[in-house]
């Protein structure tokens, strides 16, 4: 496959985060506020959700998928990981890398191979 795939991949995530926010401003004004008080209604919370946990995560994969295959090294696209954000899903990434752009020594290895792989460079300072 190709880079360019995972390119309109990270750009349509990027839109679909955009859209959820806008869809959270008109849910979290929407209700009136004799029904639930000051709440919002449950539906935002559902979009914010899915928005922070979902498209957050794949968001953050494909875009260290991408430098992956662009042999850039991680501190290059993540500077730093903030205090408390969970590490980078290694096996989400080694997916993608697979499906998008194979380096030429990727093809012999094991699934479970291929995310150590992406936890090594992960780990490279």
């Amino acid at each position: 496959m190709s880079k360019t795939y995972l390119k309109v991949k990270i750009k349509s995530l990027a839109s679909e985060a955009q859209i959820i926010r806008a869809e959270e401003r008109k849910w979290k004004r929407r209700l009136p506020t004799y029904k639930f008080g000051n709440q919002p209604s449950p539906i935002y919370f559902g979009l914010h959700e899915h928005r922070i946990c979902v498209v957050r995560r794949e968001s953050r994969s494909a875009l260290l998928a991408y430098g992956f295959i662009r042999h850039k090294s991680y501190r290059s696209i993540e500077q730093k990981n903030k205090q408390g954000h969970e590490p980078a899903q290694s096996w989400r990434i080694a997916e993608l890398v697979s499906k998008y752009g194979i380096p030429s020594d990727w093809l012999p290895l094991k699934n479970n191979e291929r995310a150590a792989k992406i936890s090594e460079w992960i780990c490279e300072t």
